[in-house]
């Protein structure tokens, strides 16, 4: 069960609570008050003044002023029944409304009232370090691990019926980490016998390998090389092997700005440094949107080598993944991320 699974799970159980719902979005981060304004569009059984008052404050408003009036909203709501605030993907909020939101969950005290927030885990330095602060001295933090194999053999079965191989099962496991809907979607596009016989790694997801990839065309031209280069040498590879095979003018800036998008981590310090997708279907979106030129550049192999040589050319290494045309599989059509010729290409 994913994060948005578990809350709807929990306010099927929230009884008569009265529920303000908002949720953040990568599209609408940078669009102040966005999702205070969707707290106060909540249907509710009878107008609240003081909640809708809170959609009307200017980009510039004070965040501390809209707290308050959030607090005197909260103490309308909860004179007759529990309030439950629930604020999905709050990695996405606006900064001004999540400004609004701990002011307000600092200051409940004795209230019924509850605050629910979901974040991804992969950027616990970023957004969500003060909700995490928070959650520390008001409440407490619930961390959702991936499902297991055994798991996956169960949502397998009752996806289509079908019981999974011990191996397939391993290898879908392994290539989403277990993430429920990740899993599921695999499940969905791909037949058991696609899953058990596919060669080369596993495709990403096609609304996963979307995101990645229109996140990917944002990136300067620099930056979009080193992470497709990256994807040539494998999930993890040498930063030092990753640049050279780029040749970008300023590597420092490409890696900022490729770790900023969440497409790559940089591991390790010094000679052996490294550079890996921050997910395997990460990966598996940007790689699987390369040509088959670009893929045979260098031989796709995650291990780096025992000791330096140069990164040539080398075909009969290559694994290039073809879809099984005989299968029910439907080959992507997810257009390439840029038209821009990948090193070694001949422009058109």
């Amino acid at each position: 069960m994913g994060k948005t699974a578990l809350v709807h799970a929990f306010l099927d159980r929230a009884g008569n609570a009265v529920v303000l719902r908002a949720s953040g979005d990568e599209d609408e981060a940078s669009h102040p008050w966005g999702v205070l304004d969707q707290l106060a569009r909540s249907p509710l059984p009878a107008p609240v003044a003081e909640l809708r008052a809170l959609s009307q404050h200017p980009p510039g408003a004070d965040p501390l002023a809209a707290g308050s009036k959030l607090l005197e909203a909260l103490g309308v709501l909860q004179a007759g029944r529990p309030v439950l605030i629930v604020i999905d993907d709050v990695h996405w909020a606006d900064e001004p409304s999540a400004r609004v939101l701990r002011f307000a969950a600092r200051r409940l005290q004795s209230d019924n009232v509850m605050v629910l927030v979901t974040a991804r885990s992969s950027h616990p330095d970023g957004p969500t370090s003060a909700w995490r602060r928070l959650a520390g001295e008001r409440g407490r933090h619930l961390h959702l691990s991936g499902l297991g194999v055994d798991d996956l053999v169960a949502l397998g079965e009752a996806i289509d019926g079908a019981r999974l191989s011990h191996r397939a099962t391993r290898r879908l496991w392994e290539h989403t980490e277990g993430h429920p809907l990740h899993a599921r979607s695999l499940l969905e596009e791909l037949d058991p016998e696609a899953l058990e016989a596919f060669p080369g790694p596993l495709p990403a997801p096609r609304s996963f390998a979307g995101l990645v990839l229109s996140r990917l065309a944002g990136c300067s031209e620099s930056a979009e090389t080193l992470v497709t280069s990256a994807a040539v040498l494998g999930r993890r590879s040498r930063l030092s092997h990753a640049l050279s095979l780029a040749g970008v003018d300023d590597p420092v800036a490409a890696l900022s700005e490729a770790v900023d998008a969440g497409l790559l981590s940089e591991v390790g310090t010094g000679p052996g440094r490294g550079v890996t997708f921050s997910h395997p279907l990460v990966h598996a979106a940007v790689y699987g949107d390369l040509s088959p030129a670009r893929r045979r550049s260098v031989p796709l192999d995650p291990r780096p080598p025992t000791r330096p040589r140069p990164w040539m050319p080398c075909p009969a290494r290559a694994v290039d993944p073809v879809w099984p045309w005989g299968t029910s599989v439907t080959p992507p059509t997810t257009p390439r991320a840029s038209s821009r010729p990948w090193p070694g290409e001949a422009r058109a």
